[in-house]
């Protein structure tokens, strides 16, 4: 179980996301033992003329981003207690008017990078950054409110290898093939996906690794949003 929030700093970091979601609805859906999320989003101060909070169940949620005319700022986490925070994504990127979602992963696992990546999380933040008050919940709330995508900087430091000062280009090919390792296809799914011979797949996907300077596909799932390459 998190350890419990300083209490001063956690006012100033109440108070500077309460500013940064100022005129946005924000639900929240998170695995109950995320202390560090409940206890913003429960704390009575954050409710305001400005802004709209809900606190929902993975049904409950998945209602409201169906009812809800305007997009939410959607704030889960990967497990929840009565669904799958990948499956809310999923559904609230597929409504009429998708919502900004972030996500908080409970296990810094690349399986789970690369799925959050294909239901279309637009910012990935680890449990354990919030937990230390890194800073990190701050920065992706700022991507989602700004239409821009966030990555943790702690999963940037676990899954990029050392890197050069410069990472070659990829073709236009090898960007659709990087687009497709994201969304966890296989070289055989690739090649079906593509009309290609599974060998031309591989020798793709391998050139992909070794232009991102990276050594598995999760890595190179995860170098791809970094670099603004997959979407």
């Amino acid at each position: 179980m998190a350890a419990a929030l300083n209490p001063l700093e956690s006012l100033n970091k109440l108070r500077q996301i309460k500013q940064l979601v100022r005129g946005h609805a924000v639900l929240t859906c998170v695995y109950p033992q995320l202390f560090a999320i409940q206890w913003v989003a429960e704390h009575s101060g954050m409710e305001s003329p400005n802004l709209r909070l809900f606190c929902a169940s993975f049904e409950e949620a998945k209602l409201l981003l169906k009812q809800h005319d305007q997009p939410f700022l959607v704030i889960t986490t990967e497990r929840l207690m009565d669904g799958s925070g990948l499956e809310l994504i999923r559904h609230a990127k597929a409504q009429i008017h998708p919502h900004r979602c972030l996500l908080v992963l409970t296990h810094n696992h690349h399986l789970s990078i690369v799925q959050t990546i294909a239901m279309g999380a637009d910012a990935l933040v680890l449990e354990d950054s919030i937990n230390r008050q890194s800073g990190a919940l701050l920065g992706g709330l700022q991507a989602i409110v700004t239409g821009q995508t966030y990555l943790d900087p702690a999963l940037e430091a676990c899954n990029k290898s050392d890197e050069h000062e410069e990472i070659e280009a990829l073709s236009a090919r090898q960007l659709e093939i990087l687009q497709l390792v994201a969304a966890g296809l296989s070289n055989r799914e690739i090649a079906e996906h593509l009309h290609l011979a599974p060998t031309t797949a591989r020798d793709h996907v391998q050139a992909i690794l070794k232009r991102l300077q990276v050594k598995t596909r999760g890595a190179a799932a995860v170098a791809g949003v970094r670099l603004g390459l997959v979407r």
